[in-house]
């Protein structure tokens, strides 16, 4: 154990620092990452409780961020999100935040599309306290109706 702690405060750090390498794009361009907006499932878990919650999401173009519409135990609350490039290798990351009551529910996510050309976005979620308080939350995208 004590030889894995060096590695992993190592990797928190990194991860901390990864904010000051990524570069928001000044417009949404709809092409790329293409097909990212649409109707999504979400799964998660709160970043101040644990609890496990579904839902669904909305993910729409917009020209400076994508709009957010979240369904969850039937409150619905809206946010933007946008796409940042990160590092000299300039992976994509998909970042959002919600305004949701006295607290703001932000989370950072990595975008993937599986062999059917669905995207499969994996986040770390927060309360806003710099990820002190992280949750988790995945999002399905569903065939176009």
């Amino acid at each position: 154990m004590l030889k894995i702690a060096p590695l992993l405060l190592l990797f928190l750090a990194s991860s901390a620092m990864a904010d000051q390498y990524c570069q928001r794009p000044d417009k949404i361009d709809p092409e790329y990452p293409a097909g990212i907006d649409g109707r999504y499932e979400i799964i998660g878990r709160l970043p101040e409780s644990d609890v496990a919650y579904t839902g669904q999401l909305q993910i729409a173009n917009g020209t400076k961020a994508y709009s957010l519409r979240r369904t969850v135990a039937g409150k619905t609350i809206t946010g933007e999100g946008w796409i940042e490039f990160c590092s000299a290798d300039r992976y994509m990351v998909f970042k959002f935040r919600y305004n949701s009551g006295t607290k703001p529910f932000v989370g950072i996510c990595y975008p993937r599309s599986n062999g059917d050309n669905y995207y499969i976005i994996s986040c770390y979620t927060s309360d806003g306290t710099a990820f002190t308080h992280h949750g988790l939350e995945s999002m399905f995208q569903l065939q176009a109706p």
